[in-house]
């Protein structure tokens, strides 16, 4: 592990390191790849929790105020006029007005465009956060029961981990996926850049360059996870950073028969 991890920076800076990496067995090029799925997936769900975090503060204050709903057979009813709208003001980081919403009666069908939040619907809850479209919940799966303001802070402190091990979960397929796809379209790169060579590259060889050219631009990827500024074109500009460094590790390789490295 020690050893993979030492690999992250090396892979940014010493181009010593790919023909290096050619000759390792491929097990060990997967659980590289392993790593940069599980950075991505890290980065991407602490910027989730802290913004469900941040989501929860501001609505548990709200929470006594809350009126008493009843949910029976699926369906939802509430001791207030409707719609019921409370607002709490905008988000910090994306400055769209965060608001509790209950309406029974199907004179609203959804959040506005510039709203974040909870929205209680005769059927179902929805839910939104900043990075997520809105969600469904079905009452359904709630059973008959009367809910007030105890139970509902239960209900939104849970959501505060529920959401972000959710989300972690289908980000570490997506970024699997994603992630797999990118080495492979590398390996294309890699056997362009090494078609004059006299003992042309295999697949696993190029296969191994291009994961580990990933991890430039993975790093960087997670580093803009935080900072308050977008990069426009950042796909692109996120590809041709693995590109290059795949291009430069493959002329960087010796033009010599592959020896498997245990």
């Amino acid at each position: 592990m020690s050893s993979h991890l030492a690999n992250f920076g090396r892979a940014t800076y010493d181009l010593g390191l790919y023909p290096e990496v050619q000759r390792q067995r491929l097990r060990r090029t997967f659980a590289h790849l392993v790593l940069l799925v599980l950075l991505s997936t890290v980065a991407a769900t602490v910027l989730v929790a802290l913004a469900v975090r941040g989501l929860v503060g501001r609505v548990l204050p709200e929470v006594d105020k809350l009126p008493t709903i009843t949910i029976k057979d699926g369906q939802a009813s509430a001791n207030v006029p409707q719609p019921w709208v409370k607002k709490l003001g905008p988000d910090e980081q994306s400055g769209k007005e965060v608001v509790l919403i209950i309406d029974t009666t199907g004179t609203l069908t959804g959040f506005g465009e510039d709203q974040v939040g909870l929205f209680l619907a005769r059927r179902e809850l929805l839910v939104k956060t900043n990075d997520r479209p809105e969600q469904s919940i079905a009452l359904s799966r709630f059973g008959d029961r009367v809910i007030g303001p105890q139970l509902i802070r239960k209900w939104v402190l849970r959501l505060q981990w529920l959401a972000p091990l959710g989300f972690a979960a289908a980000a570490f397929v997506y970024y699997w996926l994603v992630k797999g796809l990118q080495a492979l379209l590398l390996v294309l790169v890699g056997m362009l850049a090494a078609s004059g060579r006299r003992r042309p590259l295999g697949f696993g060889a190029l296969f191994s360059i291009g994961v580990y050219a990933l991890t430039p631009a993975v790093l960087a990827d997670c580093v803009l996870f935080f900072l308050p500024l977008a990069v426009p074109y950042w796909w692109a500009l996120y590809l041709a950073i693995a590109i290059v460094y795949t291009v430069l590790a493959v002329r960087r390789t010796p033009d010599e028969p592959r020896l498997v490295i245990v």
